[in-house]
This record gives structure tokens, sequence and C-alpha cells, in this order.
């Protein structure tokens, strides 16, 4: 039987991932494991329109991109995990970036965050972050459903 001794949880603080880290948190607790909190912020999603290319509007974006960094670190502190483990940020591709964490580290056992319920015609345009993980992550992928 496999052991659950460090679980990842990615959260984007919404409803759906807030409930992925109540799941992690009562597995980690139940398992006795390491849980760690991820926050994957997407740079190319900062948009100001054409005058991000302006040496202006690099520095607006700059500010963008720090405040929204520091409003996530904040949040972060502020997680009661109530059990051992470590809140970071990463930078990319939200799907792309867990995958390539996970497979440089890998020492995670499990890897659990929250689907945002989108349909076909969303997933093709948008991408789903849970889709990309549970294809291609090196370890186990639980996906807490948006309304399950």
């Amino acid at each position: 039987m496999t052991t659950i001794k460090k679980i990842l949880v990615a959260t984007d603080f919404s409803k759906t991932s807030q409930k992925a880290i109540e799941y992690a948190k009562t597995m980690a607790k139940s398992l006795n494991a390491q849980l760690d909190v991820v926050v994957v912020i997407d740079p190319s999603v900062l948009d100001f329109g054409v005058t991000h290319f302006t040496i202006g509007g690099v520095s607006k974006w700059a500010e963008k991109y720090q405040s929204q960094k520091d409003d996530v670190d904040k949040k972060l502190q502020e997680l009661n995990l109530e059990v051992s483990g470590e809140k970071f940020t990463l930078d990319g591709n939200p799907g792309k970036t867990i995958v390539k964490y996970l497979e440089e580290d890998n020492s995670y056992d499990l890897v659990i965050l929250g689907s945002h319920g989108y349909g076909n015609l969303d997933r093709f345009v948008l991408g789903s972050v849970s889709e990309h993980v549970t294809r291609y992550a090196p370890c186990p992928v639980m996906v807490i459903k948006k309304d399950g």
C-alpha cells in the first residue's frame, strides 16, 4: 500500500480551491502528512493592453505584478494549515508550472486542486489547470469538483 507523506495543494483562493485546501488539511491531519500550499501567479494575465509594451507600461505592469504578489503572500501567511508544511508562490502558466515543479521536486505523494467546472467550450478556449495537472503530473492527483 502506498503511504502518503507529502501533499501539495494548489490554490487561487477561489471557493473551489478553498474546498481543496480543506480536503487537503483533513487528509494531511489524518495521514500525519506534510502539507505544502502553492499559488501560481501567471504574469501573462496582467494585461494593460498595448501600454505594457512602452517603458511606462512596463513600469505599471511591474507595479501590478508586485501588488498581486504581495496580496497573494499576505493571504498565504494568513492561511492556517493546522499541520506542518510550506506556503509559497511560483510564476508562470499554472498547469505547466505545477507539473514542472512536481517533476523537479519529485517528493510529493499527492497533489490536490480544485476544478472550476468549465464547460466544453470554456475548456477549449481557456484550457484547464486541473485537466493539465491530472494528465501530466508524476504523482496521483485529486480534483475537487466545483459543486462536489
